[in-house]
C-alpha cells in the first residue's frame, strides 16, 4: 500500500511546507501505530513471566516455611531432650564469636 503524499510539483513554499507536516504526521501515526502494538506485545509477554515467576517464588516460599519450621521443631526436641549439652554448644560458640570480634590487627595485619 504505496501513498504518494507529495503532490508531483509543489509551487509555493507553503506548499512545500504544508506537504512536510502531511509527511510528518502521516509517520508518527504509523510508526506510533508500529510502536503501540510492540509495546503491548512486550508488556504481555513481560505479564506472562511475571506470574510464572511469581508461581514459581511462591511454591518456593510455601517449601522453605515448611522446611524451616520442620528443622526448628527438630531442634527444640534436640535441645529439650539435651539441654546442658546444647547450654554448652551455645556457650562455646558465643565465646568463639566474642573472641573473633574483639580480636584487633594492626595496619601491616599481624
Amino acid at each position: 500500500m504505496k501513498t504518494n503524499l507529495l503532490p508531483s510539483n509543489p509551487q509555493t513554499s507553503e506548499e512545500i511546507l504544508r506537504d512536510l507536516h502531511e509527511i510528518v504526521a502521516h509517520t508518527e501515526r504509523h510508526f506510533g501505530a508500529t510502536l503501540d502494538a510492540c509495546a503491548k506485545e512486550t508488556s504481555a509477554n513481560l505479564m506472562a513471566r511475571l506470574d510464572t515467576a511469581q508461581k514459581c517464588l511462591t511454591e518456593l516460599f510455601a517449601d522453605a516455611a515448611t522446611t524451616v519450621s520442620n528443622r526448628t521443631k527438630r531442634a527444640d526436641k534436640v535441645i529439650r531432650s539435651h539441654p546442658y549439652e546444647a547450654l554448652a554448644v551455645a556457650l562455646g560458640a558465643g565465646t568463639l564469636i566474642a573472641i573473633l570480634l574483639s580480636r584487633k590487627t594492626d595496619p601491616a595485619g599481624r
